[in-house]
C-alpha cells in the first residue's frame, strides 16, 4: 500500500471523527452558559436538532458498510446532540419547543419508514446501501444549511453569534478530510456531500 493510500484510507477518517467530535463539541460553551443563565439569548437550537438527525443516519449508514470510522465519528454527534436539545430547549419560546419537538418526531418516523423499506423490500445490497446512503446524505445536507437558520437575524443585526463560527470552521475542514476518504474508497455517499457541504461552508 502506498503512503498516498494509507493516508486516505486511514489518517483522513481518523483525523476527520477527531474533527468531528471538535466540531461537535464546539457548542457546548454556549449550552452549558444557557443552562447557566436560564435564558436561551441568541443561541439557534436547530443545528442541536439537525446534529442528532445527523448522527442517527451516519451511525445507520456506517453499520450498514460494517464502517467503523464513520460509524465511530458519529457516535458523538447523536449523544452531544440530545444533550445540546435538551438543554437549551427547556429555555425556549414555546413555538421552538413545539418545533424541536415535531422535528425529532418526524425523524423518527422517517428512520421507521426507511427501516421497512430495508427489510420489506427485498433490495439487493448496493440497492441497501443507495437507501441508507441517500437518507444519509439528505439529513447531512440538513445538516450544513441549519446553522444558516439565523442568516436574516444576523444580516438584520449585523450579530454573527448565533452562527457558532468555530462550528462553521471545523465543518469545513471536517468536509475536506471526509472527501478525500470517500474519494479512496470509492463511495460515493461520502464523496459528494462532504464535498459540497466543505464548499458550502467555506
Amino acid at each position: 500500500m502506498e503512503a498516498r493510500d494509507a493516508f486516505m484510507l486511514y489518517a483522513c477518517p481518523s483525523l476527520g471523527a477527531l474533527l468531528a467530535f471538535c466540531m461537535f463539541i464546539s457548542p457546548m460553551r454556549a449550552v452549558l452558559a444557557v443552562n447557566r443563565r436560564k435564558q436561551l439569548g441568541e443561541v439557534n437550537p436547530l443545528p442541536f436538532a439537525a446534529m442528532i438527525a445527523n448522527g442517527m443516519a451516519w451511525l445507520a449508514y456506517g453499520l450498514h458498510i460494517h464502517d467503523y470510522f464513520v460509524f465511530g465519528s458519529n457516535v458523538s454527534a447523536l449523544l452531544l446532540g440530545l444533550f445540546y436539545v435538551m438543554t437549551v430547549s427547556k429555555f425556549a419560546e414555546e413555538k421552538m419547543q413545539d418545533l424541536l419537538r415535531n422535528i425529532l418526531l418526524a425523524l423518527c418516523c422517517l428512520f421507521l419508514a426507511v427501516s421497512l423499506v430495508f427489510m420489506g423490500a427485498g433490495l439487493d445490497a448496493a440497492g441497501n446501501k443507495s437507501l441508507w446512503g441517500s437518507t444519509a446524505v439528505a439529513i447531512l445536507a440538513i445538516y450544513y444549511v441549519s446553522p444558516l437558520t439565523t442568516l436574516a437575524k444576523v444580516l438584520r443585526r449585523r450579530d454573527s453569534s448565533s452562527l457558532y463560527r468555530p462550528m462553521l470552521i471545523a465543518n469545513i475542514g471536517n468536509g475536506l478530510l471526509w472527501f478525500a476518504y470517500g474519494l479512496a474508497t470509492h463511495d460515493w455517499f461520502l464523496i459528494m456531500p462532504n464535498g459540497i457541504g466543505a464548499a458550502f461552508n467555506a
